[in-house]
């Protein structure tokens, strides 16, 4: 199996942040807001992290969908030096930065939620290749429609990230979560659903966990 969650590779570096166990940062940073009205559009920022809500909880899901990808730990943190993100991967202390953006069904200019994630796609693909180099793209989307996701795998063949991770937010209160390779342009290389939930309830029954020290 690929290293998915080092693709294109790692960051050798030490994370200027403070990286956190997943469900722990969703306790912390998500749970407290997490039934506000319009919650995914606020850009408010969480404490003094620099991240909005939707922010940690993307990082949380991709860093969950990864780990049931490929067995390997990982924690999640804000990066210091800039506004992105991180996936920690415990076992070398290196990270992978994370872009984020936001397809909502507040955007009018999108006829589709094909449209607007290919709009998204292409709009952070083009910072450029060197930009996208070390980074994986979330792309939330909380629009009602159809994922056509062989479509979707073109889109992202396209673009500069490796890795792309669709993640949609249900009106049922499930998150889905969809990586793609930008090698595979024949549908998602992982699927992975989890309910709002069950986060909460491993929120809640979580004792305080130690900070891992990278």
């Amino acid at each position: 199996m690929k290293d998915y969650i080092w693709k294109p590779h790692g960051i050798p570096i030490r994370v200027q942040g403070i990286p956190l166990e997943p469900i722990l940062a969703f306790k912390q940073f998500v749970m407290p807001g997490i039934r506000d009205v319009d919650w995914i559009e606020d850009s408010s920022k969480v404490t003094d992290t620099g991240m909005s809500k939707r922010e940690w909880l993307g990082l949380i899901l991709h860093a969950l969908a990864l780990m049931d990808l490929t067995g390997d730990k990982s924690l999640v943190a804000k990066m210091f030096e800039n506004d992105d993100g991180g996936l920690v991967r415990v076992c070398d202390n290196g990270a992978v930065y994370i872009e984020q953006t936001l397809a909502t069904h507040m955007d009018k200019r999108y006829n589709s939620v094909h449209d607007a994630l290919a709009g998204q796609i292409k709009d952070k693909s083009s910072r450029g290749q060197n930009y996208a180099d070390n980074r994986h793209l979330l792309v939330f989307c909380n629009m009602d429609g159809v994922f056509e996701e062989n479509k979707i795998s073109v889109e992202v063949s396209k673009g500069c990230f490796n890795i792309v991770n669709i993640l949609a937010f249900s009106s049922s209160r499930q998150y889905l979560s969809l990586i793609f390779d930008r090698e595979k342009s024949d549908g998602p290389i992982h699927k992975y659903v989890i309910s709002e939930t069950e986060l909460i309830k491993s929120a809640m029954n979580l004792d305080e966990l130690p900070i891992e020290k990278v």
